[in-house]
């Protein structure tokens, strides 16, 4: 590891503890020094963070890392697809055991907020299994977030917010490349009704 590097570690390190304090944010200097470094993953696994997120570029020592501090990897396919990067190691970072987690990165460079479009270019590009990219759109994300004892996926005890397709298999909110306003029935958020869509398509 380059002194340098070594530097920016002490760095972020009292940055991030005193965020923790709410005492102070990080500048937007701070924040692209620490977004450019490719070894990001081994100091966010070192600060023991719980997401990660883009990780275009990541070593075979990143990867490892983050498995062993258990934090997740945040994905973000529409980023890497408009922008034409580098495609992040998701096959690689699941076969190490890491938790990954998918986001749409919903910005004016990467203007997606669709997480069925964010699922199915996972799988198409980044090579992951439909069962995995919704597992990284749900339960892995609320992972991420601190939140997969309430959320995330259907259990007793935890928040009813779930979809209703109008189709005979799941998996049609992935392999369907758009669209997905003419297949989702209905959305229900704490066990509530909150949309239905009567203009749904059957299969």
């Amino acid at each position: 590891m380059s002194k340098d590097f070594r530097l920016l570690v002490k760095n972020a390190k009292q940055v991030v503890l005193v965020c923790a304090n709410g005492e102070k944010f990080l500048t937007v200097k701070e924040m692209q020094n620490i977004a450019v470094i490719e070894n990001a993953s081994l100091l966010g696994a070192e600060l023991e963070a719980l997401a990660i997120s883009h990780l275009e570029e990541v070593t075979n020592n990143g990867i490892a890392a983050m498995a062993r501090a258990k934090s997740s990897a945040i994905l973000l396919p529409t980023t890497a697809y408009i922008l034409r990067l580098k495609q992040p190691r998701a096959r690689d970072m699941l076969d190490a055991g890491v938790i990954v987690a998918l986001g749409s990165d919903f910005n004016p460079n990467a203007y997606c907020c669709s997480m069925p479009m964010v699922m199915h270019l996972a799988c198409v590009n980044m090579k992951m299994s439909m069962k995995e990219a919704l597992a990284a759109a749900t339960i892995n994300a609320a992972y991420s977030l601190g939140k997969s004892h309430t959320h995330g996926s259907l259990e007793v005890n935890k928040q009813g917010d779930l979809v209703i397709l109008n189709s005979s298999q799941w998996e049609h909110l992935i392999y369907q490349f758009g669209g997905h306003q003419e297949l989702i029935k209905f959305v229900i958020v704490k066990g509530k009704v909150v949309y239905e869509n009567d203009r749904t398509v059957d299969y």
